[in-house]
C-alpha cells in the first residue's frame, strides 16, 4: 500500500463560466469531495497525468494551461499551480492557441494504438518542444514505445 505522504495531490476547482481545473487524463488513486467545487485527487508515484487550469472573466478566457505530469516520490520536482508538492512537467502549454493545438494531438494520441498510457517521456518532450515553437510534431507509434522501453528484441 502506498503511503498518503508519497502520493501526489492535484485540486480540481469548477467554477461555472469563471474557472476549470480539471484532469483531462490519469487515474487517481483516491479522491475527497472538499465541497461542491471543489476534489482534491492523489496519484501514486511514477504516475502520469493531464492537467488543465482553465481562468476566465467577463471579458473572456484569461489564462488556459495544460501541463502533462509525471509525479515523483522524492527526485527534484517541479512545482505546478495546484500540485502538491509537485511533478516532473513533461508537456506544458500556456493560451488558448497552444494549449488547443495541445489539446488537438492528445485526441489523436488517444486514439492510437494503446492510448495515453503508452505514450512515453521523451514524446512528450518532442510534443512541448515542437508546440513551443510552432511545429508540428512527429507522429508516434506503438511500436516506437515499444522499442523505447526494451519491449522489442
Amino acid at each position: 500500500m502506498t503511503q498518503a505522504r508519497n502520493l501526489t495531490a492535484v485540486q480540481l476547482v469548477y467554477r461555472k463560466k469563471r474557472i476549470n481545473h480539471r484532469l483531462r487524463f490519469g487515474i487517481p488513486l483516491i479522491e475527497a469531495r472538499l465541497d461542491w467545487r471543489r476534489k482534491l485527487v492523489a496519484f501514486a508515484p511514477g504516475s502520469v497525468l493531464g492537467y488543465i487550469r482553465w481562468r476566465a472573466n467577463r471579458f473572456g478566457t484569461q489564462d488556459w494551461r495544460l501541463f502533462v505530469l509525471r509525479t515523483v516520490e522524492n527526485d527534484p520536482f517541479s512545482t505546478v499551480p495546484g500540485v502538491m508538492p509537485g511533478a516532473n512537467i513533461l508537456l506544458a502549454t500556456r493560451g488558448t492557441t497552444r494549449t488547443q493545438r495541445a489539446l488537438a494531438h492528445l485526441d489523436t494520441l488517444e486514439l492510437g494504438e494503446g492510448g495515453l498510457s503508452h505514450v512515453t517521456d521523451a514524446y512528450w518532450r518532442h510534443l512541448h518542444n515542437r508546440l513551443a515553437v510552432s511545429l508540428d510534431p512527429h507522429g508516434f507509434s506503438a511500436l516506437q514505445a515499444s522499442t523505447f522501453r526494451g519491449d522489442v528484441s
